[in-house]
């Protein structure tokens, strides 16, 4: 698997975050296609199966490269 940078990381969960957000708060067909779109584009790039799994995975890669500062639990933020 190539390792995605930590930038390109950071960027996909934010994105995915605002993505979940809008679905929440508007749900619809242009907000459920974006979060599918950018629930896609995570799993692919952290070579996973499931938006789950993705999370978990994108934050293990984080961990790897960044002190940690308060970090959650990834499981129960994937939840």
């Amino acid at each position: 698997m190539l390792i995605p940078r930590p930038d390109v990381l950071r960027d996909l969960l934010s994105r995915y975050a605002t993505a979940r957000l809008a679905y929440a708060e508007h749900p619809g067909t242009h907000t459920r296609l974006a979060l599918e779109n950018i629930s896609y584009t995570l799993c692919v790039t952290t070579a996973a199966t499931t938006v789950r799994q993705a999370l978990i995975t994108a934050d293990a890669l984080l961990a790897r490269t960044e002190p940690s500062h308060g970090r959650q639990d990834p499981e129960a933020l994937a939840r």
